[in-house]
């Protein structure tokens, strides 16, 4: 059974939906088991982490899921730059909100995706990722403006409650762990 989300929600805020959905879906001590992809695995996972050991899984298979973040996810959310974005569909999903909020309301587009996508956040990393290229050294996560408010928890990583988890994660492909940033510009 598919459930079709509003992507540009964080997975806390789309949880509750999927909640719904799997109530409806299920007799009363029927479980089911989840596949998820790419951000759909941060919403299951956001599920379980709200109903803990009411939750109605019995596996999670997740697949090619951020769970700790992901790099290019930084300059667009800190800059308005989807240039790093790989994924084309997602480049055009976030192009269309800069243009078009943009445009209509006069804002930039940090702001655009700051209010037309805030889930963007919930995928920026939550691990040292920003070299400075200056220097060399990284810049802690903790020390940045710009920070996942909402992956750094508690539950992770598994075991979720009881629930059987898996991942699948690409191999022979390059991950990018890191950005070398210039010092900002003095204002």
């Amino acid at each position: 059974i598919p459930f079709y989300y509003d992507w540009r929600l964080s997975p806390g805020e789309i949880a509750p939906r999927l909640s719904t959905r799997i109530n409806n879906s299920l007799l009363p001590n029927e479980k089911i088991n989840i596949v998820a992809h790419s951000y759909g695995g941060l919403v299951a996972r956001s599920y379980i982490e709200q109903t803990q050991a009411d939750s109605k899984i019995d596996a999670l298979l997740t697949v090619g899921t951020p769970h700790a973040g992901g790099v290019d996810a930084y300059p667009a959310w800190a800059g308005g730059d989807l240039r790093m974005l790989s994924d084309p569909w997602e480049r055009f999903k976030l192009e269309l909100i800069i243009y078009y909020c943009g445009a209509r309301f006069h804002i930039t587009p940090i702001e655009a995706l700051h209010t037309y996508a805030p889930g963007l956040q919930s995928v920026l990393p939550t691990f040292n990722y920003l070299r400075n290229n200056a220097t060399n050294s990284i810049k802690p996560v903790s020390t940045q403006f710009y920070q996942n408010s909402w992956l750094p928890n508690i539950y992770f990583p598994p075991p979720f409650f009881g629930i059987r988890f898996g991942t699948f994660r690409g191999s022979g492909f390059e991950t990018l762990e890191e950005l070398k940033v210039k010092p900002p510009t003095p204002l």
